[in-house]
C-alpha cells in the first residue's frame, strides 16, 4: 500500500504504508472497515481513539455513527473524550467489570442513567469523575440475604 501527496502544479510525494503514522493506518482501516463490501453485520472496534491525533477524534465518531446506521457496532474504550459525543445515551452505553473471576458485560447503574438521561453530566464526565457505574452483577433482587433466604426455605 502506498499514499500519495500532491500540491501545486504537479508535485507529488508518494510514501510506503511503512512510513506512514499508525494513527493514519489505523485510520485508512477503519475507514476500509466500515465501507466494506458487502457490509458485515457487525463491526467491533478496540480504542478507536489509539494513536489518533486528538484533533481528528471527531471525524472517528462521525464514521462509527455512520457505520451504525447500518451495522451493529461495538466499540471498546477508556477515553472519557470518545465519551463525550453528545449522541452518546445511556441506551449506547454498556459497562466491563471484573467480577468473581470474568468479565461481565453490565448496563450503566441506575444512577448513571438517571445523570445521563437528565443531562446532569455525559459518559465521558463520568468517566473522569470515577462516577461511571455498572449495575450490581450479583444484586439481591428481594432484599434477602442468602442466609435468611436459606431461613425462610426451612
Amino acid at each position: 500500500m502506498s499514499f500519495s501527496q500532491e500540491w501545486g502544479s504537479g508535485k507529488k510525494l508518494t510514501f510506503d504504508a511503512f512510513n506512514m503514522s499508525d494513527g493514519t493506518l489505523r485510520c485508512v482501516g477503519l475507514i476500509m472497515a466500515v465501507f466494506q463490501k458487502p457490509s458485515p453485520s457487525v463491526l467491533v472496534i478496540e480504542e478507536p481513539e489509539a494513536t489518533i491525533h486528538p484533533g481528528a477524534l471527531g471525524a472517528v465518531l462521525d464514521l462509527v455513527r455512520r457505520a451504525a446506521k447500518t451495522m451493529q457496532v461495538v466499540v471498546t474504550t477508556h477515553s472519557p473524550e470518545l465519551l463525550d459525543a453528545k449522541w452518546i445515551t445511556d441506551r449506547n452505553l454498556r459497562i466491563v467489570s471484573w467480577e468473581e473471576g470474568a468479565s461481565h458485560l453490565l448496563l450503566p447503574s441506575k444512577a448513571t442513567r438517571k445523570a445521563m438521561r437528565e443531562q446532569l453530566m455525559g459518559a465521558g464526565e463520568l468517566l473522569r469523575s470515577n462516577a461511571l457505574h455498572p449495575e450490581e452483577l450479583f444484586s439481591d433482587p428481594i432484599g434477602l440475604s442468602q442466609g435468611n433466604l436459606f431461613e425462610m426455605l426451612a
